[in-house]
């Protein structure tokens, strides 16, 4: 798997504890990132494991090692790496990594299937004739979609497209609404709301959506027709805002929308992704569920938890 030290790669590591023995696990699951590290992870039967994390450009070589049947793909730098790097070189950084796999996967002898979580950014080009005239504007919406299409024409791949992501492996959680009105939540702070229009995202837990990814990698099953949306949730950011200030016993979330302000919208129709996870037999965990989920990554010390090396994709 790759982007295991992440948001998504931590969660999915977590998910693979509970179906793989832990005499297996360290033989069987091989996890790569952007460097050199060592990630320790919670097992069923031991308090914990640690494993090694590959950096991703020794992926293509290792496959002279390790014949690989299923992949899961979670590397890929945010949209917030471009300011500090320069939109030019965070287009080369993203499609050395789509780059790496691409490459792993040529050399690949044995039958491999692929889950990819992508994001909701790529939807905007679905259907589009010439979606790189607009990298200078989306390098990551673009790079996004574009990485689905190359690596849908290699292999067998399931694309699951992430808009709001919860759970307990949150990282930078200043960089999303959900962790900071947590943050604030936590401080015994009133909520603040900055945005003057109504904001609707859609959330998808990370351990209903690696589980998912997990369980279709382990499967004899179709790649679905489309690239799946990951919303289990809807709301808008005031709804959120009052309903993590009720759990927290807080006053009513301060804001100054404007309901005639036009809405900013972030989700997806999430009736796909809900079915798909009942037929996996996966109960998506509730909004209420998957807020508590969050906090316990920024309240509490996580016990599955990078020990050495730098962070991943």
């Amino acid at each position: 798997m790759t982007g295991a030290t992440g948001w998504l790669g931590r969660s999915a590591l977590h998910e693979l504890a509970t179906i793989i023995p832990e005499r297996e696990f360290t033989s069987r699951v091989r996890a790569y990132a952007s460097g050199t590290s060592l990630i320790k992870v919670s097992h069923q039967a031991q308090p914990s494991i640690v494993i090694p994390v590959e950096p991703l450009s020794s992926l293509a070589d290792d496959v002279e090692r390790h014949q690989v049947g299923a992949v899961l793909h979670t590397a890929f730098l945010r949209k917030e790496y471009i300011h500090a790097m320069g939109v030019d070189a965070y287009i080369n950084a993203n499609r050395a990594i789509t780059n790496h796999l691409c490459e792993f996967l040529g050399k690949n002898k044995r039958p491999c299937r692929l889950a990819v979580i992508s994001s909701g950014a790529a939807a905007g080009f679905d259907g589009r004739s010439n979606p790189i005239d607009e990298l200078g504007l989306d390098p990551y919406g673009v790079l996004k979609y574009e990485e689905e299409q190359r690596l849908t024409r290699i292999a067998p791949t399931l694309v699951i497209r992430a808009y709001g992501v919860t759970g307990r492996f949150i990282t930078n959680p200043r960089l999303f609404a959900l962790g900071n009105f947590l943050i604030e939540a936590i401080g015994k702070r009133p909520i603040k709301l900055h945005s003057p229009c109504r904001v609707f995202r859609g959330y998808g837990h990370a351990g209903d959506m690696t589980r998912l990814a997990l369980r279709w990698l382990l499967s004899q099953c179709p790649v679905p027709e489309a690239p799946v949306a990951a919303v289990s949730q809807e709301t808008d950011l005031l709804a959120l805002a009052e309903l993590i200030s009720a759990i927290y016993a807080l006053p009513d979330p301060i804001h100054n929308i404007d309901p005639h302000h036009p809405e900013n919208r972030y989700t997806s129709n999430s009736s796909p992704y809900i079915n798909l996870l009942r037929f996996y037999g996966i109960t998506p965990l509730s909004l209420c569920d998957q807020i508590a989920d969050t906090a316990l990554g920024i309240i509490s010390f996580q016990s599955d938890s990078v020990i050495s090396g730098s962070p991943a994709n």
